[in-house]
């Protein structure tokens, strides 16, 4: 299997990077709200505004405070059609308000939501932890150690439909990319992108690529 990885957004207030601190939906909203396990949640399905807050500078990443939706620029989104990349679909994000009088100066880019499509599963023997039990309601895992306590990560090779951008079957709010995407972030100087490998993405110390020089 070639090189897979973890793809985030690097957000940091010393960079100056803009985020998303709030949605509203414009679309049907996925809605949990389960009496028998007690899990909670709601997020839009495809379209949806937000309102812009911190930083100086608009990134083609954004990190959403709400929900760890994906949104990207417009540039990286015709990149990737570009290259051909496969395993996703996007739909419109608007900005609502924007917190900064000095960001009201600056026109930002147009961006969108990425919903992922590309599937996998998880090798739960390579990872060394099993199922404790599974929501019969709404189907949430609960696994035998915590979530924090899981160090390793790994897929089926054989489950993984090969699509560029994909998600696993248990973690399904981390994206997972191949090695063409970083190469793209690095020839297209995609800014404020975070890149870990895949088998240290459950790492809470995990180190990034310095994926702008990655094409080099």
């Amino acid at each position: 299997m070639s090189q897979l990885y973890e793809m985030s957004n690097e957000t940091d207030d010393s960079k100056g990077w803009v985020y998303a601190t709030r949605i509203y939906a414009k679309s049907e909203e996925v809605i949990v709200n389960c009496n028998e396990c007690g899990a909670i949640g709601r997020h839009p399905k495809k379209e949806f505004d937000v309102d812009i807050e911190g930083g100086t500078k608009y990134s083609d990443i954004l990190l959403c405070g709400e929900y760890p939706l994906l949104i990207v620029s417009e540039k990286v989104i015709k990149d990737w059609e570009q290259a051909g990349f496969t395993g996703f679909k996007y739909y419109s994000v608007g900005i609502n308000n924007v917190s900064s009088k000095k960001l009201k100066l600056i026109i930002p880019p147009k961006y969108y939501h990425i919903v992922i499509q590309g599937r996998c599963e998880l090798d739960l023997e390579m990872m060394e932890v099993e199922i404790h039990k599974k929501c019969s309601s709404c189907g949430r895992v609960i696994f035998n150690k915590p979530t924090w306590e899981i160090d390793k990560f790994y897929i089926k090779e054989s489950s993984w439909d090969g699509s560029d951008l994909f998600v696993s079957d248990l973690f399904p709010a981390k994206t997972l990319v191949t090695e063409n995407v970083i190469m793209s972030a690095c020839k297209n100087r995609h800014t404020n992108f975070r890149f870990v490998k895949l088998k240290d993405s459950m790492n809470l110390f995990n180190e990034a690529i310095d994926y702008l020089n990655f094409c080099r």
